[in-house]
């Protein structure tokens, strides 16, 4: 009586045609569901949204050079690969309260065709992926400051949360505005 003996690469072979034969399909469904998808981070007292294809990088908040004779909104300059670009206090330049730095600070780094930005907040809460695109509604919002930035607000059943254009923000003039001229009050940054 002859024996065939199999090699472990056979025995593999015949496993996999096994389990082919005896394996069930994936059930099919449709997966074309796109999701929004932002950076939720809290300036001063208001959660807001930024959409995260704004947004180039999130960085810890590092030795900002400071740059004279500017408005305190501007914190300063910073490099990132290679880059020099100018960090503004998000909440002091909509509101004027400058934001105190901490350890859970962040920098926003933003770029449009011509500059980078870095738009400092007081905190990254993270990403929302928001799949219902209806619930995105064209609206205001309680803070006049938001207006010209505002894209609409996502709902859910805790809250609005407000959707603002960074990219909006680095093209209003006023934040190109940062001269201190000799009437306006300097606040301690």
């Amino acid at each position: 009586m002859q024996r065939d003996i199999l090699t472990p690469f056979a025995v593999l072979a015949a496993l996999e045609q096994t389990v082919l034969r005896c394996a069930k399909d994936l059930p099919y469904h449709e997966t074309n569901v796109e999701n929004w998808v932002g950076v939720s981070f809290l300036s001063g007292q208001h959660v807001l949204l930024t959409p995260l294809e704004e947004v180039v990088e999130i960085m810890r908040v590092p030795l900002l050079a400071e740059v004279p004779g500017v408005k305190p909104w501007l914190r300063g300059m910073v490099t990132s690969h290679g880059e020099l670009f100018p960090v503004t206090d998000l909440n002091g330049f909509l509101c004027g309260k400058i934001s105190l730095i901490s350890h859970l600070s962040r920098i926003l780094v933003i770029q449009t065709e011509k500059d980078t930005s870095g738009i400092l907040v007081d905190r990254v809460l993270g990403l929302q992926r928001i799949q219902d695109k209806e619930k995105f509604k064209k609206t205001s919002h309680p803070i006049p400051e938001l207006a010209p930035f505002m894209m609409g607000a996502f709902r859910n059943a805790y809250m609005e949360l407000p959707v603002i254009s960074c990219k909006a923000i680095m093209q209003n003039p006023k934040f190109r505005d940062v001269a201190l001229r000799g009437n306006e009050i300097i606040e301690d940054k």
